[in-house]
């Protein structure tokens, strides 16, 4: 991460310091100023869900994730903090650059674990002149009712899309469970009789009716790999996790995760319990939904490097739902690594001629 170009502010109340010292210690900093960037200064997604978490621990306030990508600063927490914002907004719409008024915004929608930290690095790459919004899956931050099935995500998301946006063209984009959400949405779109001129499937895999998951320990396995766990990182045995009650295997696998600085000390069993049932309810809508042919262009990154040995290719799996012009193209990485660099800098540059300015007589 480049050293952030601002000038060093000291924190100015109390609020402020508190707030200061937490950034200090999350991101192994000596110190951090208030105008100073969470993400320019290295933060990665289980930094924000640390962050959060102690946010929440010494003021009582879950303050929707969201809120670090509106301003990323100390000084703009300090002010969410303030004004307790955490109750007003559906936090599944999520911005994540404001960018400038006459480009068309770039709509992401989240993975199988519901969160779109995924997406910092790109939205960052894309350059900040591009617009983003993200769409987080309901109960990540709360008791909301889930969506259930691909459908009912894709006619929530497209409400709140046309919040921001009434009328298209539309630019849509997701990274696995995300474009096969984003695919739907853009079906829902032309029903309406709207144009969808980026349809942008991140390594996606339209889903197969014999491959549905009723291996619990492969969903475990899955969700740990989504968190941000590898074989290396931290090696779990399937076999043993196969012979504990339903109930124990997450409690297992949230001590290993811990051990293994997975996840942060700060998150507790409760909120991995709230994250997997998100990540349940995702998957399972992903395997009862069956794709319909869509006319409309639509472009497929693929990883160059497949996660198992017997992975079919994502685009065979696409094939018999695309009846409009449709481009592959492969990015270094594999599935868990494409949206980190090297890969999401050809991802990027791959995107950019993509996405435009918007007509002067759209505005």
């Amino acid at each position: 991460a480049l050293p952030s170009q601002v000038a060093y502010l000291a924190p100015r109340s109390s609020l402020e310091q508190e707030l200061a010292a937490i950034w200090a210690a999350v991101l192994h900093l000596p110190r951090v100023g208030i105008h100073d960037n969470f993400f320019e200064a290295g933060g990665h997604s289980l930094q924000v869900v640390q962050l959060m978490a102690r946010i929440n621990q010494v003021w009582g306030i879950q303050l929707p994730i969201a809120t670090l990508f509106q301003g990323a600063t100390v000084e703009h927490l300090a002010t969410a903090l303030r004004q307790r914002q955490h109750a007003t907004l559906d936090s599944s719409l999520v911005m994540m650059q404001r960018g400038e008024a006459d480009q068309l915004p770039f709509f992401l929608v989240h993975p199988s674990g519901g969160h779109v930290l995924c997406y910092v690095d790109l939205v960052h790459t894309l350059g900040p002149q591009q617009p983003c919004y993200g769409f987080q899956a309901r109960g990540l931050d709360d008791e909301q009712e889930l969506d259930d099935t691909i459908e009912a995500m894709a006619h929530h998301y497209i409400q709140l899309l046309q919040t921001v946006q009434p009328e298209g063209p539309y630019q849509l984009g997701g990274w696995s469970l995300g474009g096969v959400v984003a695919f739907e949405m853009a079906q829902q779109l032309a029903t309406q009789g709207q144009v969808v001129e980026l349809l942008a499937l991140v390594d996606s895999y339209a889903p197969q009716p014999e491959a549905s998951p009723n291996d619990e320990v492969a969903l475990l396995a899955a969700f740990a790999f989504d968190l941000g766990a590898t074989w290396q990182t931290m090696p779990f045995d399937p076999e043993y996790l196969r012979q504990l009650a339903p109930d124990e295997r997450l409690v297992y696998l949230f001590e290993h995760a811990r051990q293994a600085k997975v996840i942060p000390a700060e998150v507790d069993l409760d909120r991995m319990r709230r994250l997997y049932q998100v990540f349940q309810n995702n998957i399972s809508a992903l395997h009862q939904y069956r794709p319909r042919p869509y006319t409309g262009p639509m472009i497929l990154f693929t990883a160059r490097e497949h996660f198992t040995e017997q992975a079919i290719q994502a685009e065979t799996t696409w094939q018999p739902f695309t009846h409009g012009p449709f481009v592959v193209q492969t990015i270094p990485g594999q599935h868990y690594t494409l949206l980190r660099k090297p890969g999401v800098t050809v991802l990027a540059e791959h995107l950019k001629p993509q996405l435009r300015r918007a007509k002067p007589e759209a505005r």
